[in-house]
């Protein structure tokens, strides 16, 4: 990394990266937190804790216990996907897709050849809208059906289906099943 006059470094690199999808996994949280009701009383919160699992105080196990409820909660917008996801997954290529733009179609076709050769045990999952042709998706899922995964946000729940379509990709940050993602454009 180079400074500038600034001190500021003028290429940041893939620590941008990970500070926009940090950002955007926030805010996805975030979303599902106060949409939801799941924000309360953070000292009530801590003494209910402290009552359930006296031993077991240290940040690491709290916030995990409180990322797997709300993974587990209704409302969580991976939960509200869930029947279209399948489990157990660990590595996730996710995209978003929506629309009849050849660039784009022919792209996640690309995409799927170059992940199965550079990405092996890894799914890509495609987050689309009614505006994909169902035969697409048909013939797609047919000729990557160990690798690819499309989820319908179309059929998702009023708060899911209000996500900008190129958002869908993120998310993937919110699924608790996931170990590891990668965030790509077409």
């Amino acid at each position: 990394m180079v400074g500038n006059s600034s001190g500021f470094p003028r290429r940041i690199g893939s620590v941008r990266l990970i500070i926009v999808v940090s950002s955007i996994s926030m805010a996805l949280v975030m979303i599902n937190l106060r949409q939801f009701g799941f924000i309360g009383n953070p000292v009530q919160e801590f003494t209910t804790c402290q009552e359930e699992h006296p031993s077991d105080l240290t940040p690491q196990p709290m916030a995990q216990r409180l990322i797997d409820s709300i993974a587990r909660h209704p409302r969580s917008l991976n939960y509200q996907i869930r029947g279209q996801i399948r489990s157990p997954m660990k590595r996730v290529i996710s995209f978003a897709l929506y629309g009849t733009d050849r660039r784009y179609l022919d792209g996640i076709e690309v995409n799927l050849r170059l992940a199965s050769i550079n990405y092996p045990g890894w799914t890509v999952r495609v987050y689309h809208d009614d505006t994909v042709p169902r035969r697409y998706i048909d013939n797609i899922s047919r000729k990557y059906n160990e690798l690819v995964e499309f989820v319908n946000i179309s059929d998702q729940s009023p708060v899911v289906r209000s996500i900008t379509g190129t958002m869908w990709r993120f998310l993937v940050a919110d699924d608790p099943v996931v170990e590891y993602f990668i965030i790509r454009d077409v």
